[in-house]
């Protein structure tokens, strides 16, 4: 399946994804993951908004409830600690009704800057270095890098 191709079948399942974890964000939050569920499957949809107002959690929520049908997901950001704040938030709490391994979440970046050791382990640099999955990365470099 195309994955930029959503059956009525995957918005309902986002749909139902919206409504089993209604509890779990604020109204501004549940706002942006209907709008997510709603949008068509080649709308791009940008988060913002000041410091604390729970961007990384709604961001952590789109990730949940698209993660079942897309087998990847870019998560772009202005800056390096952002990433490494979705990082840190998904690597540590996990997904929303996703099993998720830490082998699963690879950061890609800039080669000269360095991320926390909690992220670094996530960092493509790193997973080459120590060897882990070393054929299957290495397309990844070469693609992103």
């Amino acid at each position: 399946t195309d994955p930029l191709t959503f059956s009525v079948k995957d918005k309902d399942n986002e749909i139902d994804f919206v409504k089993k974890y209604t509890d779990d964000f604020n109204s501004s939050q549940l706002s942006t993951l209907k709008k997510v569920a709603n949008s068509p499957a080649n709308q791009i949809c940008l988060v913002q908004g000041p410091p604390g107002t729970g961007k990384t959690h709604t961001i952590r929520g789109i990730v949940s409830m698209v993660s079942k049908k897309c087998k990847r997901i870019l998560i772009c950001t202005p800056s390096n600690k952002a990433v490494d704040e979705i990082l840190s938030r998904i690597s540590g709490k996990g997904l929303l009704g996703v099993d998720i391994k830490d082998e699963e979440i690879v950061r890609v970046g800039s080669t000269e800057y360095q991320p926390v050791e909690g992220i670094r382990k996530h960092s493509i640099d790193q997973r080459l270095i120590e060897g882990s999955n070393r054929n299957s990365l290495k397309g990844v470099r070469k693609d992103y890098g």
